[in-house]
């Protein structure tokens, strides 16, 4: 059994990475619209943009934990790459496509 583990942790550490990920995923779109919401029902105001950059930080301050406390408990980095790395597309994404539509 303990050789089974040791031959498969690399694919652990990756697999659960990219649960973090879907994860990451997930908490964006508990904390901000969908970019459909914002495109067709925005009532652009200072207010909408300071709530929208204050969900943009708290699903990043969600994902970095998740991804930092899944790193500690595995020792490995990888879910904590993929927490930024998903940090970065979702930012990316509502910047580019979301916040145009709120100014």
């Amino acid at each position: 059994m303990g050789d089974f583990l040791t031959e498969h942790k690399i694919s652990t550490d990756i697999l659960l990475g990219a649960f973090t990920v879907l994860e990451g995923v997930h908490s964006y779109s508990a904390f901000l619209p969908s970019l459909f919401t914002i495109r067709h029902f925005s009532s652009a105001s200072a207010d909408d943009l300071k709530s929208f950059r204050d969900g943009e930080l708290y699903a990043s301050i969600f994902t970095l934990a998740l991804g930092g406390t899944i790193s500690l408990i595995l020792r490995s980095y990888y879910p904590l790459l993929a927490s930024f790395g998903v940090i970065g597309v979702m930012v990316y994404i509502y910047e580019t496509q979301g916040i145009n539509y709120i100014r």
